[in-house]
């Protein structure tokens, strides 16, 4: 996800907190470190109030674009976390 539209879509970090619009969409909520083929991989978990694939395909695109060095994971928190 570029800049520009990161921008656009209103998203945001603050601190562990992924924000959308100054809202609190998703939360960092752990890492790991995976051993595949040889090569260590850092993952990052996400959890999201986003329900919907292309929202959450659209806050991992967001998470990469701060960290492209990791793997990210996004899970629906079943609505448990976030405000609606």
């Amino acid at each position: 996800m570029s800049t520009e539209e990161i921008s656009e879509k209103g998203y945001a970090m603050e601190n562990w907190n992924i924000l959308k619009n100054g809202e609190v969409v998703g939360v960092l909520s752990n890492t790991e470190w995976e051993l595949y083929n040889g090569q260590l991989i850092k993952e990052i978990s996400i959890k999201t109030s986003f329900t919907s694939d292309e929202d959450m395909k659209e806050i991992a695109r967001f998470v990469y674009a701060k960290f492209p060095d990791c793997k990210i994971e996004v899970n629906d928190d079943g609505g448990n976390s976030f405000p609606k």
